[in-house]
């Protein structure tokens, strides 16, 4: 049980697909963020905080839904800009992921909104100077067309006359519009022009262990991506590479893994990633879903259920974390990478996972066991550590596949889960049918032995003595028990594909579990 899914998700996971609401008010105070004037932000006549444009961050405790009036009177007396065109962008944040996921998202629609007298108000710890120092910073700006004249930063209470408030595309462990990921999938391709990169077959890491200060750290990291690299990982330093450079890494790698962090939110810049993020603990930020669910990205969040402890904290992280095995670690993310890996691509001799991302079919769904993730099924191409489906406790429960059309079935591979209750699968049979209602039996298995979860070791694995063909395939246990299992593979050929190359096999015990024996782009 070294990796399995975090099941503990922190906030909704709400996907929009409308647009933000877009506010244009008149006569609002503005209060500044220099810590002089108490809660910042834009308030009404009543002194009353204007929800709309106040930063939160899903259900945190430390939100300004408890700050709804500010001390500052709205009086004559108050310093009125004057007239002009002003748009409110609320906070810039200084960390690079609180910018992408909240600076960011109040820039959904900049583009439309910039007139040539357009001043952008925003409230920040840094100069404008020191803002533009920092490389993703700039070069977002330079893309929207932000040069410094046109930024205002204010540093006493004020009315504006008219002010436009974009409202938030992203909330943080709280929501997500869609718009969002047009917006920073179109600065994605300005930056780094997916016409133009080169794929990349090889897997990347991204590794934490050159930043010098951050929330969360893993103090032998190193040990981790030294097995990687091992084994044909590249492991990269996103602090070392510039947005452009980072950007491209997501585009052109067909796998991007690393520990949970800001740098796997660069994928809003580029669409339909495969993300695997290594967890310190089964907690999980909803942000995570919630940008692979506008992304139409696929992300799998594992965490180590044992074989981590928490270190002391020292003035460079909050949260340091220590591996007590990182070589098993590295092993389980291993096989994680080649399980997607592998159904991303085609293998040499033609065969493929024909039940990939195929309708499944159950004989019952638990309803107190039903997976966190909705989208969760034996078909999804991800390995997980835990079930992706759950019957009832009845007699002989049942799982199918429709494969779409007649195939030749060539091996089966089932993946079990691998945080507990593994060993109900022990009495099957596999069975075969072209319309899914009439059923033959191809394969018994009675083992005392318990087939572990392919994240954890070696799945069960059959390779037929002669090809099956069939449209619909079934698992049925035998007896009275619960069925669930992490992933289903069946490997073969649509019928139409199948030529006289393919030749029956004998039955022989699955492949090693070793990593390095399966990776194509292993290094020797």
């Amino acid at each position: 049980m070294s990796l399995i899914e975090c099941n503990d998700v922190h906030g909704p996971v709400t996907v929009i697909d409308g647009d933000p609401s877009v506010l244009h008010l008149r006569d609002v105070l503005y209060v500044p963020s220099n810590g002089s004037h108490g809660p910042f932000g834009l308030f009404d006549a009543g002194r009353r905080l204007i929800q709309q444009s106040a930063y939160f961050r899903g259900p945190s405790s430390g939100t300004p839904e408890m700050i709804v009036r500010t001390t500052i009177d709205y009086a004559p007396t108050l310093r009125r800009l004057p007239d002009a065109d002003y748009v409110y962008i609320g906070f810039v944040h200084g960390h690079y992921g609180h910018f992408l996921l909240s600076t960011l998202s109040r820039l959904w629609n900049i583009e439309d909104l910039l007139r040539s007298d357009t001043r952008i108000i925003y409230h920040a710890n840094e100069s404008l100077e020191d803002l533009f120092a920092v490389p993703y910073f700039k070069a977002i700006c330079d893309v929207l067309a932000l040069e410094p004249a046109r930024f205002l930063r204010l540093d006493e209470p004020c009315i504006l006359p008219t002010v436009t408030v974009p409202c938030c595309a992203f909330e943080e462990t709280g929501y997500a519009h869609r718009v969002f990921a047009r917006f920073t999938n179109a600065i994605g391709n300005r930056l780094c022009p997916r016409a133009t990169t080169t794929p990349v077959d090889r897997p990347a890491y991204l590794s934490k262990s050159r930043l010098r200060s951050g929330v969360g750290h893993l103090v032998n990291e190193d040990a981790l991506t030294e097995i990687l690299a091992r084994q044909g990982v590249d492991i990269l330093y996103p602090e070392e590479l510039s947005l452009a450079e980072q950007i491209a890494v997501f585009q052109q790698r067909p796998i991007v893994a690393g520990l949970t962090g800001s740098a796997l939110h660069t994928s809003l810049f580029a669409p339909g990633r495969q993300l695997l993020g290594l967890s310190y603990t089964n907690t999980l930020l909803s942000s995570y879903p919630l940008i692979d669910g506008i992304n139409g990205g696929t992300g799998t969040y594992l965490y180590p259920p044992a074989g981590i402890a928490l270190e002391p904290r020292d003035h460079t992280f909050h949260l340091n974390y220590r591996l007590t095995d990182p070589a098993d670690i590295a092993s389980a993310l291993l096989r994680a990478i080649e399980f997607a890996h592998r159904g991303m691509t085609p293998r040499s001799d033609g065969l493929t996972n024909l039940a990939l991302r195929r309708p499944t079919r159950q004989s019952s769904t638990s309803e107190t066991d039903r997976p966190r993730d909705p989208s969760a099924s034996a078909t999804s191409g991800r390995l997980t550590g835990r079930y992706q489906f759950h019957t009832n406790h009845e007699d002989d429960p049942w799982w199918s596949v429709d494969l779409g059309r007649p195939c030749h079935i060539h091996e089966i591979r089932l993946h079990n889960r691998a945080d507990n209750s593994g060993e109900r699968l022990d009495f099957f049979v596999l069975e075969s049918s072209m319309e899914g209602e009439h059923w033959t039996p191809f394969h018994e298995q009675s083992n005392a032995v318990m087939f572990s979860g392919g994240i954890a070791g070696a799945p069960f694995y059959l390779r037929l003595r002669h090809d099956v063909l069939a449209r619909f395939v079934r698992l049925s246990l035998r007896g009275r028990n619960f069925l669930h299992l992490d992933q289903v593979e069946i490997i073969g050929r649509d019928q139409a594909r199948t030529g006289s190359s393919l030749q029956p096999q004998r039955a022989q015990p699955g492949p090693p579990g070793m990593v390095k024996r399966i990776f194509g782009w292993a290094r020797p």
